[in-house]
């Protein structure tokens, strides 16, 4: 391994580090890889091609590589030749297999931004060995074998987290990670918004990882929501129901708040999308778009999918958004085209919003199983169960 021999000496041979470069070498959603940009542009020292080609000299593929930098892009911030390089030789030094290296380092990019040097041994080797666990008691197990997350998990349990939650691993390396300091820090932002300290916790059960995000991004979404139009109570409200949604950046949410007006919304209707379903901040419009693209593949007119994003039903579209195409939203489709062309439906469906939320389960009884022609059951069983 020569990492060293890869890390550039001379920046200027090196390809523009541009939006497309990271969409088409590394693979990170276009809106991501713009955020990533601005972020790094206003950085005075840091190479972020020099990561990536350390990155890629460890064997990380593009698909690796992208999730890290997707899930931690400050990474793409840190000194490749004096700090990441000498972290990555030091655990490679540790592990016989460089796969299962690279694999936790994916998992976890976060470990490589570590500075304790007996902080980042106890979590590589906390994740590495359950990453191999099958159970929730092996996980116990190897809780035990670990005094330093051991305390962490109970520490995690007295702040009143679920202890048979399936976060509670999530909760541990947030605490694991963040010193005393810094998570009173996190809560005290957050009290400053606004928030009781009671509403923090409620939201650290549901997304642990909200409180690893930066001062810097809460307060800019905060921000960013209430030039939308939306009051502080509001935003509020929309971060307690999914705290994740913090972390989405000032362009995500306002170009997703211009392209849905786009489609022939009004503000305040993007508004009520917005508070009921705070999750359909972060949807892009590439995946809007392919939405609409599918359903008029699927033989419905521009009228009939509009009919998802008019004034009644203008809740729908991120609800619908939320479910696969291929495993949910086709196979039902088909079905209906199938009972249509065969003048089964005794009634018109007056709303494919209906058909398309409604539980696998009530969707079978409704439409497959209460026909008395077995074979016909049998048709519509295939067309449903096809390529799930």
């Amino acid at each position: 391994m020569a990492a060293d021999d890869v890390i550039p000496r001379d920046a200027q041979k090196e390809p523009k580090l541009t939006v497309s470069y990271l969409v088409d070498s590394v693979g990170i959603p276009i809106k991501f890889a713009e955020s990533i940009l601005k972020e790094v542009s206003s950085k005075d020292k840091c190479n972020p091609n020099s990561v990536l080609n350390l990155l890629r000299s460890y064997d990380f593929t593009d698909s690796q590589i992208s999730s890290i930098i997707t899930t931690d892009p400050e990474l793409l911030m840190e000194d490749a030749e004096n700090s990441l390089c000498p972290k990555l030789k030091f655990l490679e030094s540790r592990e016989i297999l460089s796969s299962r290296l690279n694999d936790i380092v994916t998992r976890v990019p976060k470990i490589l931004r570590m500075e304790e040097e007996k902080s980042m041994i106890t979590y590589y080797d906390f994740v590495k060995t359950i990453t191999l666990t099958s159970s929730r008691s092996d996980f116990y197990k190897v809780c035990e074998l670990y005094p330093y997350i051991e305390s962490s998990i109970r520490k995690v349990i007295e702040m009143g987290f679920d202890p048979f939650a399936p976060k509670i691993f999530d909760a541990t390396v947030v605490v694991c990670t963040l010193s005393n300091e810094t998570l009173e820090e996190r809560v005290n932002i957050y009290k400053t918004l606004g928030f009781d300290v009671r509403d923090v916790w409620e939201m650290f059960k549901k997304c642990p990882t909200f409180l690893n995000i930066s001062e810097k991004k809460i307060t800019q979404s905060f921000e960013t929501l209430k030039k939308c139009g939306l009051v502080e109570e509001e935003v509020i409200s929309m971060f307690q129901k999914s705290p994740q949604c913090i972390d989405f950046s000032e362009l995500d949410i306002t170009q997703n708040f211009e392209f849905l007006k786009g489609c022939g919304l009004v503000e305040e209707e993007v508004l009520s999308m917005f508070k009921r379903y705070p999750q359909c901040i972060g949807f892009s419009e590439k995946k809007i778009l392919n939405a609409v693209e599918t359903f008029l593949g699927q033989g419905f007119s521009k009228d009939e999918v509009m009919m998802m994003v008019n004034r009644e039903g203008v809740v729908s579209i991120p609800v619908v958004l939320e479910f696969s195409m291929e495993k949910m939203i086709v196979p039902r489709c088909n079905v209906i085209k199938a009972l249509t062309s065969k003048r089964l439906l005794k009634t018109e469906v007056s709303s494919m919003f209906s058909v398309l939320i409604c539980p696998d389960e009530v969707f079978l009884e409704r439409y497959v199983s209460k026909h008395d022609d077995q074979e016909l059951v049998d048709e519509l069983m295939s067309i449903f169960t096809k390529d799930q």
